[in-house]
């Protein structure tokens, strides 16, 4: 029920952003992106498994200039002392409201929601669900008026997993994730530089 209605505000959101920023300009849609990021995950201090390092790919689509949706794929093996390794594989679909695409920084939030596949030493993997809410930046890197853009990205978000009765983790989980990568974006319509208007003609007397 609660992925149900997290999918129903992402959908509002995405709407109501579209609604109050979009203008005439805003309504050209802005081109595929992938995004490789280097995670870091600071998890539930009532984990058995240490925070550590995991990696993270994104690609989406920019709807309109303030609105994205995307896919986002993670994995990480986190080090449970004495005894193992937790693997954590998540799956998300996000949305992306972008406050200023067209400044050099481009501050955004950012939700979504999908599985936690949770692979435990010695034990089967589980599934669970998630949600995950938080905000970032993206910031141009070169020029910004091409088909193919880069901008660094940088974002924190937070993720809360559904899990019930597991040894090695407490009742529904809060992580932190922080990222940081590059965004390359292709497909990206140029943007046009007006031409003059042609200097009125004086008719002669």
């Amino acid at each position: 029920m609660q992925r149900l209605i997290l999918v129903g505000l992402m959908a509002a959101a995405g709407l109501a952003a579209s609604a109050a920023f979009a203008d005439e300009g805003d309504l050209i849609t802005g081109g595929w992106y992938v995004s490789p990021m280097l995670q870091y995950d600071v998890l539930d201090k009532n984990r058995a498994a240490d925070s550590g390092i995991a990696g993270n790919l994104a690609g989406g689509y920019n709807i309109v200039r303030h609105f994205a949706v995307e896919a986002n794929y993670s994995y990480g093996e986190f080090t449970i002392p004495n005894i193992g390794h937790q693997g954590m594989q998540q799956f998300t679909v996000d949305g992306l409201v972008k406050f200023l695409p067209r400044a050099v920084v481009d501050p955004y939030f950012i939700i979504g929601t999908g599985v936690l596949i949770t692979k435990y030493p010695g034990l089967n993997e589980i599934n669970s669900g998630v949600v995950e809410a938080g905000g970032g930046a993206l910031t141009a890197l070169g020029d910004q008026t091409g088909s193919l853009r880069m901008q660094l990205r940088t974002e924190a978000k937070y993720r809360r997993a559904w899990i019930q009765n597991q040894v090695f983790d407490p009742k529904n989980p809060g992580d932190i994730l922080i990222g940081v990568g590059i965004q390359v974006e292709f497909g990206a319509p140029t943007n046009r530089v007006p031409q003059p208007e042609p200097p009125e003609t004086v008719p002669r007397i």
